[in-house]
């Protein structure tokens, strides 16, 4: 009976989209085509076929049937556009053709061949200029546009929804976040179009085969989008969405992905427009294992983007630990005592950032630890945490030498609480709690003494020491800070 009720919904679909034009405008007419072609029975999109020669009919942003069917994974539709005579080539607004969003969500391979035996150019651009291949290598994140407008063609009420590609993925992925923030006491603020957007060929499993046919078919495997990125680049590049905690997905998708592209020869060492590599983009994922793929290529451990920066300052740049993949590019030969355009190693790098793991395996790899950046700051002078300013010394960091830098950096840190703390109160008094007119946030600075303002709220914040400067004696060395326009500086 349900089936039934469907039919004679979709006949009526059938009826309104294509044959009373008068009762609905073009663009009407094309999303209840793009409906029909997303949630329809085969035999009724065939039954609407015979009954109008607007195939190609597309909504306002150039997506078509062909184009919904083929994101969709429905090779029936496909099948039966490409019989009425479907432009496998017809580009929306953004570029892609049908083939495009099949390889790009992950559609069969048997639907991607279908398109490619109709006359798809396998190495058609979109306006970015990326081309299928780069397509099926990534993340797809580029046709988000495209995808979140297909995701969001919505099937009538009170019919049975079909379960298509761009949903499942959508809820399996939500399905995963909300049982585990159920699990830690809170509930997801991800939707369906937030995964759509962040990378729609997120759940792809089956980009190795596509990439084959792709290949097979005369793909271009090294061939450039306007941002300079490969295939290689992007499968690199793919997004590892950490849900909650260690759960991530893609994550096999982007090494098969990558293993199959290196079997082809890929280069691996082409920069794009910025220098960046893949190992680079890999570097940044921090994934070991994307990180071997990437490395198996005979790819340049050492290559340097326009900053300077390596795949290992990269890693080291970050604030959270990646030690497993710093070390997997140290064990391979990187470069440890390299600088970028600034004079910063890698371990300066990471003493910047707060990187305890990083700095860890970068002392125990070699790296110099008296190497300075153009600003005279060595790992130890630019450091600010206290177990990674204990490494180092450890390591031989020459304390005399740096003293003023650290005691810049403590003192400059103690003049951002209290900045902190002013701003929190000028916050207050905007939203109307009550607060006096002058206030006197101080904060103790071990070694420095009192930090002080005594200003109105509404005046620009002036922070002194207590007697205008102070001579501390830091790591044995005495120096003399001040402070001003809310900067500190200390000199022997």
């Amino acid at each position: 009976m349900r089936h039934t009720y469907n039919r004679i919904f979709f006949s009526a679909l059938i009826c309104g989209a294509l044959l009373i034009a008068g009762c609905q405008s073009s663009g009407e007419r094309a999303t209840a085509f793009l409906q029909l072609c997303k949630f329809g029975q085969a035999d009724d999109i065939e039954a609407a076929l015979k009954k109008s020669d607007k195939v190609d009919i597309a909504g306002e942003d150039g997506v078509t049937g062909l184009m919904v069917a083929a994101a969709q994974d429905r090779a029936d539709v496909v099948k039966l556009l490409l019989a009425a005579g479907a432009d496998v080539k017809k580009q929306s607004r953004q570029g892609p053709t049908a083939l495009m969003l099949a390889v790009g969500r992950g559609s069969s391979v048997e639907l991607a061949n279908m398109l490619l035996a109709a006359g798809s150019d396998v190495n058609a651009k979109d306006i970015a200029g990326n081309t299928p291949l780069m397509l099926a290598a990534g993340d797809a994140r580029e046709l988000a546009e495209d995808y979140t407008l297909i995701f969001d063609l919505k099937e009538q009420k009170d019919t049975e929804q079909r379960d298509t590609a761009g949903t499942n993925v959508a809820q399996e992925i939500l399905k995963e976040a909300n049982r585990q923030r159920r699990e830690n006491g809170f509930s997801s603020l991800m939707v369906g179009d937030d995964v759509i957007s962040k990378a729609p060929g997120l759940g792809k499993k089956n980009n190795a085969e596509l990439l084959s046919l792709l290949l097979e078919k005369g793909a271009n495997i090294n061939s450039k989008n306007t941002k300079g990125d490969t295939a290689f680049i992007m499968a690199a590049n793919w997004r590892q969405i950490s849900i909650i905690g260690q759960t991530k997905i893609g994550h096999q998708a982007t090494v098969t992905g990558l293993h199959e592209l290196v079997k082809a020869k890929a280069d691996a060492n082409i920069s794009n427009n910025e220098g960046e590599t893949a190992l680079m983009a890999a570097a940044m994922n921090g994934d070991p294992s994307v990180l071997h793929a990437v490395i198996n290529a005979n790819t340049n451990l050492n290559a340097q983007d326009a900053q300077g920066f390596t795949a290992l300052m990269l890693i080291a740049a970050q604030p959270d630990g990646n030690g497993d993949a710093l070390n997997v590019l140290i064990k391979s030969g990187a470069d440890v005592h390299l600088k970028d355009s600034n004079g910063d190693t890698a371990l300066i790098l990471a003493s910047m950032r707060g990187n305890l793991d990083a700095t860890r395996a970068l002392i125990k790899a070699g790296s110099r630890i008296a190497d300075k950046n153009m600003q005279g700051l060595s790992a130890l002078g630019i450091s600010r945490r206290g177990d990674i300013r204990k490494l180092l010394v450890e390591a031989g960091g020459d304390t005399k030498e740096q003293a003023h830098w650290m005691a810049q950096s403590d003192l400059n840190a103690c003049i951002k609480e209290v900045s902190d703390r002013l701003s929190s109160l000028r916050f207050m008094q905007n939203l109307g709690a009550p607060s006096p007119g002058y206030i006197s946030p101080d904060n103790d600075c071990p070694g420095f003494g009192t930090l002080s303002t005594s200003s109105r709220i509404q005046d620009d914040l002036s922070i002194k020491l207590n007697d205008g400067s102070a001579v501390v004696e830091y790591y044995g060395v005495k120096l003399r800070c001040s402070i001003a326009d809310n900067r500190a500086v200390c000199q022997e």
